[in-house]
Formats: C-alpha cells, structure tokens, sequence
C-alpha cells in the first residue's frame, strides 16, 4: 500500500503546507476577504488553491497509488477530488465562490480535516 511518504516527498515538507491550503479552502469566510473585498492578506487563487492541495502537496499521486492518510480522509479527498475536477475554474471568484459545488467542496475541505485530526495513530492517521 502506498503511502505519501512512498512519493519521495518528506513529511515535514508537505504536511504543513497541506494542512494550510487544505485549511484555506475550508474558510470560505477568508475566501471572501481575499478575492472579493481584496484584503490585504497572502490568499492563493483558486486554481492555486485546488492545485496546493492535491499536486503540490503530491496528495493526488498517493491517492492514485493507495493511501494518502486513514481510509476516511482518503474517500473524503478523492470526492473532493471529484468536485473540483468538475469546476469551472475559469470563472471569477464572485461566482465561484457562489456555485453549490464550491460551497460542497469548502464542507468537505472541512471534514478532511477533522477526519485527519482525529485518526488515532495507529488507525491511519497521516504516514511518516
């Protein structure tokens, strides 16, 4: 079975990073500052977003090959997968962040992280 840390890619260097971008879709609250109201904070785009999430991170590639955290988070994030992949990234964030496949995506993006967080370790939680 195929874990992230089978990718090549240290732990220490994706997790975080994950974890944040993973945390940013999650808020769409935060979402509406940066790419509406034009805060001033460090906001990815949305295909940014998306791409931190599932290529950066090589998340996408563990999926395709076994098992990225516990059973869970996996089936969470590759329905989320699906989502995203069916997204008219193309739009602007106005309407984006308004279509029922986004608002199902920042949900999700929300309970992958809760999935993650409470795997007991050894019940899969996230691989060294």
């Amino acid at each position: 079975m195929a874990v992230l840390s089978d990718t090549g890619l240290d732990k220490a260097k994706w997790l975080g990073p994950f974890l944040d971008s993973l945390g940013q879709l999650a808020d769409l609250d935060r979402q509406k500052r940066a790419w509406i109201a034009g805060g001033p904070e460090h906001f990815p785009a949305p295909t940014e977003l998306i791409c931190q999430i599932f290529d950066d991170s090589g998340v996408q590639e563990s999926l395709d090959s076994g098992t990225a955290f516990s059973e869970e988070a996996d089936i969470l994030l590759r329905q989320l997968g699906e989502i995203v992949a069916h997204l008219d990234m193309s739009r602007g964030p106005e309407i984006l962040i308004r279509d029922p496949n986004w608002l199902r995506a920042v949900d999700l993006a929300r309970s992958i992280l809760a999935a993650i967080s409470t795997a007991r370790p050894n019940q899969g939680s996230v691989r060294e």
